[in-house]
């Protein structure tokens, strides 16, 4: 899909996970020469690689990847996506950082019992290491603090109310605004 004011002014919003279902979301948002991953999910109830969002999609790595919360179906993919993309930095609220150490790390464990009994041979998908070298990259950033992708891009975090850490994801480009709204919650709850 494209937003076009003029030729020189094209935003293409691709999803390559999630889009029709719900699991491996990830979105890729293209404007002003810049690529913008929005999540970095798995398919919840696919295996192996099966359960990857499609990067074969992306024609170079993009300059970030903003991640809404630690569910694996927003970040699942995460560790193995940056052993493919190392430079790309990941940006999440600090709480989110923080269960996607746990969550993870404990994906990790699953998929190693999972190829073990069932045999699903392309698993772990990545590593403990590349957990941890993914929770290192990360950038922790403020819920409601806009900061700089960048010099024409800026991006802010803003509270979604569905688990600890959740943001919805404003993003701010020359003559554009997008919102994502990542999975959100409009009841009360002690969050």
């Amino acid at each position: 899909m494209s937003l076009v004011k003029n030729d020189s002014d094209t935003i293409t919003f691709t999803p390559i996970g999630g889009g029709r279902e719900i699991g491996a979301n990830s979105y890729l948002i293209r404007a002003n020469g810049h690529d913008i991953l929005l999540d970095c999910g798995v398919h919840p109830k696919k295996e192996g690689a099966a359960a990857l969002p499609s990067f074969g999609l992306l024609r170079r790595a993009p300059g970030a990847v903003l991640v809404s919360h630690g569910h694996v179906d927003h970040c699942g993919a995460l560790p193995g996506f940056l052993s493919q993309f190392p430079r790309t930095i990941p940006y999440a609220t600090k709480a989110t950082i923080s269960v996607m150490d746990c969550m993870l790390h404990n994906s990790v464990s699953v998929m190693n019992t999972i190829s073990r009994e069932r045999g699903v041979t392309d698993y772990p998908l990545y590593s403990h290491d590349e957990v941890d070298f993914c929770v290192s990259r990360s950038c922790a950033v403020d819920l409601d603090r806009e900061f700089r992708l960048t010099p024409d891009i800026t991006a802010k975090f803003m509270h979604a109310g569905h688990v600890l850490g959740s943001a919805s994801i404003l993003l701010r480009f020359p003559g554009h605004t997008v919102f994502y709204t990542g999975d959100i919650c409009n009841t009360d709850q002690e969050l």
